[in-house]
């Protein structure tokens, strides 16, 4: 890391003042809540819908969610070579 004209070298040296020069042994203490998102009043949460899948893959994730759930028990069928 310490070699110049390596990649991680160059962005070591851009970003000395945010970097550490030792790696703590443990996380920092939490601090509660960082953040907040305020909704407007009266609006609702924004939900996307999903993107349909063709019917063949749906089938195979049916398929596969009831043999999970053993609803679907594999059939045992001699194999004829």
């Amino acid at each position: 890391m310490r070699e110049p004209g390596k990649p991680v070298f160059n962005i070591s040296h851009e970003y000395a003042d945010v970097l550490l020069d030792t790696i703590p042994d443990e996380l920092p203490a939490y601090r509660g809540l960082r953040h907040e998102i305020v909704l407007v009043t009266g609006s609702k949460y924004g939900v996307t819908r999903q993107l349909p899948l063709p019917r063949d893959q749906v089938k195979i994730l049916t398929l596969s969610a009831k043999a999970d759930a053993s609803r679907v028990m594999c059939a045992r069928v001699p194999c004829h070579i």
